[in-house]
């Protein structure tokens, strides 16, 4: 994943081996290596944070970068058949008036390792996740165990627990809410399906699931 990432922001993808029959896409549109991002990236910008999974032969990196004079915040999944990438997915978020590009460390959470009598299988890592998503479609925060000190994080910027922070259009002082309450309190009771849900790399030894889900 570096060396794809530091091809990438050198625009040279001819540093790459890609499978002949290999799917590239970027924001799910099929691209070519050296179209889209490869074309207009400026360079990267501090924040890179790698995840792996040997059994998928996955991996994914969150990273920051500069298009084209602004700050933008990217994912990157590869999926790796011998040593060749058989399949890249690039998805960007570009500023739009909410976004944070500022970051430069990985969450020390994201990191730290869990004590193997605690570890949970890839199968209940996966279904622990999953009910994230049911808990929105169902309005209903009970259905997911939530930790009492949970945060997300969207683009960069945490929009739980944050009274600081002010959304435009937000129903409501919802901002200093934690995850669970912001659902009871109906914030994304527009959100009625969230589908696919594909899960890609699965880390029980850190308790991390990276997927890519469509709301």
């Amino acid at each position: 994943m570096n060396r794809f990432l530091d091809a990438l922001a050198a625009r040279q993808p001819g540093r790459i081996s890609f499978a002949v029959d290999a799917r590239n896409t970027q924001n799910e549109m099929l691209v070519k290596p050296g179209d889209g991002l490869w074309a207009t990236i400026s360079g990267l910008k501090g924040y890179r944070h790698v995840l792996a999974d040997p059994q998928t032969g996955e991996v994914a990196a969150f990273f920051n970068l500069e298009e084209q004079g602004e700050p933008a915040l990217a994912m990157a999944r590869l999926k790796i058949a011998g040593s060749q990438i058989a399949d890249s997915e690039i998805l960007v978020v570009r500023n739009d008036g909410f976004l944070n590009a500022g970051q430069t460390q990985v969450n020390p959470d994201f990191l730290s390792v869990v004590p193997p009598a605690k570890r949970m299988t890839r199968e209940q890592l996966i279904a622990i996740t999953d009910t994230y998503f049911e808990a929105i479609e169902q309005g209903d925060g009970d259905v997911a165990p939530f930790h009492a000190k949970c945060n997300r994080v969207e683009n960069g910027v945490q929009t739980t627990n944050n009274p600081q922070l002010a959304v435009p259009g937000a129903n409501g002082p919802t901002q200093p809410m934690g995850c669970h309450d912001q659902i009871e309190a109906g914030v994304f009771n527009y959100i009625t399906d969230i589908s696919p849900r594909r899960y890609h790399i699965v880390d029980p030894e850190r308790g991390l699931v990276f997927g890519v889900f469509r709301f």
